[in-house]
């Protein structure tokens, strides 16, 4: 990928991280946050799981996978993602399954 049309990417998700997190945070209160912790305890094995969400947005995946027993590392090419994911984290109430 040129470094312009990464750098476009970036400046999108930038732009976007706020508002972005507002649906996040919508979805966590909605119907999506139990059906998509089913799914991974469905599909995941017990044990120890240690996963990297590349391109983490503001977290809703890695928080779900967290409080499902995940050792979860993020990155995202938006710093501000990665910030607003950390904001995510600590509003939720189940914020010691997370690091």
């Amino acid at each position: 990928m040129a470094v312009t049309e990464q750098n476009r990417i970036n400046s999108y998700w930038t732009n976007r991280a706020n508002s972005y997190s507002e649906k996040t945070r919508k979805d966590m209160s909605s119907f999506k946050k139990a059906a998509y912790r089913e799914l991974l305890r469905k599909y995941t094995e017990s044990g120890d799981k240690h996963v990297l969400e590349l391109g983490a947005g503001p977290g809703f995946l890695s928080i779900l996978m967290a409080e499902t027993g995940f050792s979860v590392t993020v990155t995202d090419s938006s710093r501000e993602m990665v910030e607003e994911a950390n904001i995510e984290v600590q509003q939720e109430p189940n914020k010691e399954n997370k690091r």
